[in-house]
């Protein structure tokens, strides 16, 4: 697959996203100004995923992309303000959890996919804004891959498909929106 390969998609999806955040914020815009404060019908339990996954090849090296997990953190804080019980699912980032939302760190794709099915058994909602690495390492190294050891100019590393985590949650959708 070439380097911009769904930079397309990517960037529709982030500017969905972008303007649903907009227009609740102009919509609490409006109400504040009008002197009362926003209201939610019925408070819904939101799942988030944001972020990269690490796939690790061994203990200090690894597999990943360089989403800054933003659009997710955004969308999880919109939804806590709009008065929803919000869990947000994060790959390793270094962003501060915004205030209402419940946080799950994770690290891998497979972590992901775990916390996800857990927190999604109970949700009304879920958005799946997180950047999942597609592929991770067959085995992972016990130690440093060092190129000492290698006796070879050229090192191969095996890959194998990770779980498709939208696909296998939305499984049992049921009636819940999932995005």
């Amino acid at each position: 697959m070439s380097p911009g390969a769904g930079k397309g998609k990517r960037k529709v999806a982030a500017k969905s996203a972008t303007k649903a955040a907009k227009k609740g914020q102009l919509k609490r815009r409006r109400v504040a100004q009008k002197g009362s404060s926003p209201t939610v019908k019925q408070a819904l339990d939101v799942v988030v995923t944001a972020g990269p996954t690490r796939e690790h090849v061994d203990p200090v090296r690894y597999l990943t992309n360089e989403s800054s997990g933003r659009m997710g953190f955004e969308v999880a804080r919109c939804a806590a303000q709009a008065g929803h019980r919000v869990t947000l699912i994060a790959g390793p980032v270094a962003l501060e959890t915004p205030p209402g939302v419940k946080r799950v760190d994770v690290v891998s794709a497979r972590d992901m996919l775990a916390a996800t099915r857990a927190a999604f058994r109970t949700s009304d909602a879920l958005f799946m804004i997180a950047a999942v690495s597609d592929w991770r390492p067959r085995r992972k190294l016990s130690g440093k891959w060092r190129k000492k050891d290698q006796k070879t100019e050229v090192a191969s590393l095996e890959l194998v498909r990770n779980p498709d985590i939208l696909a296998t949650v939305a499984r049992n959708k049921r009636s819940r929106l999932v995005v």
